[in-house]
């Protein structure tokens, strides 16, 4: 939608446009598909494939994000501006005794949300994809990276097929499962 306004705005004013830079970062399709999505699809996974943090809990994080980082802009107004200057510490919302209630986190928890604000890392803990999941943005990881209804999540379904229809030139057999793909942090 952008490159199409950005082109739209183009045609309005030819002559004032002096240079069009148009890009997304969908255009690093391996690293994309194959490594982001599949940490996306994986962090919310026990060792046996099973959801950790259920989607009920986004609501929690989100609250205790607009807490930490609304008004650092100077303005509070129920968002945040700007996340890379929040200080947010999922720890802070820590279960007494690590057990699960509606209004904190547990143990596990907290980790599947430290490995989406960390995103996708090497053994060594370098970055694979420039990007992560935002402080701020856990009510859009419903689906997305945090399956709902009994789904798996988006994230998992599109680096399952990339993995298996796309990212070798011969296909791995269809029984890889994202399951068997590690993940670190």
């Amino acid at each position: 939608m952008v490159i199409l306004n950005v082109l739209l705005q183009r045609e309005e004013s030819l002559r004032s446009v002096h240079i069009i830079i148009a890009g997304a970062p969908a255009a690093i399709q391996a690293p994309l598909n194959g490594e982001y999505e599949t940490w996306n699809g994986r962090a919310n996974q026990d060792s046996q494939g099973n959801p950790i943090l259920p989607v009920d809990k986004l609501a929690l994080i989100h609250k205790a994000a607009i807490a930490n980082c609304d008004g650092k802009d100077g303005l509070v107004d129920g968002q945040i501006t700007d996340p890379r200057v929040c200080t947010l510490k999922p720890q802070s919302l820590r279960c007494t005794d690590n057990r699960a209630t509606a209004t904190c986190l547990t143990t596990a928890e907290i980790a599947v949300v430290n490995k989406l604000y960390q995103g996708a890392v090497d053994r060594q803990g370098r970055l694979l994809y420039p990007g992560s999941q935002t402080i701020g943005s856990e009510l859009g990881w419903a689906g997305l990276s945090i399956g709902r209804d009994g789904m798996p999540p988006m994230a998992a379904e599109i680096s399952n097929s990339y993995l298996k229809y796309l990212a070798f030139p011969k296909s791995p057999p269809a029984s890889l499962l994202l399951q068997r793909l590690a993940i670190y942090g």
